[in-house]
């Protein structure tokens, strides 16, 4: 049995899980693209879903990301964006994407080749 946050792979046959975050492919990070109007969008969704769940920053992201994995029903999807790219601003964006506290959504970088 092989599980992730996305799947259950049982005797070869591969089960969606029903709580899966959503999976969103961005950028080449070129100066023509404005990549922080997604980082802000990112920002306010997280704040927007705390605040409708009566959540503060105290709420622990690392035990969000172990419920997904275990099952747990959640009312808000949780948020997953692979950046791919080497484009000129990629350090530049990368450095934001750190500094941000996010518990709903995970941004990850990566050279695809």
């Amino acid at each position: 049995m092989n599980i992730t946050v996305f799947a259950s792979k049982i005797e070869g046959e591969v089960f969606l899980k029903s709580n899966r975050p959503s999976l969103v492919s961005s950028t080449s990070r070129t100066p023509d693209e404005d990549f922080s109007i997604l980082l802000e969008a990112v920002l306010m969704y997280d704040r927007r879903v705390a605040a409708a769940l009566g959540e503060d920053d105290s709420t622990d992201e690392e035990q969000l990301w172990i419920d997904i994995k275990n099952a747990k029903q959640f009312v808000y999807p949780r948020l997953l964006f692979i950046v791919t790219g080497k484009g000129p601003d990629r350090k530049k964006y990368e450095d934001q994407i750190k500094r941000l506290k996010l518990r709903r959504v995970a941004l990850r970088t990566m050279w695809l080749a």
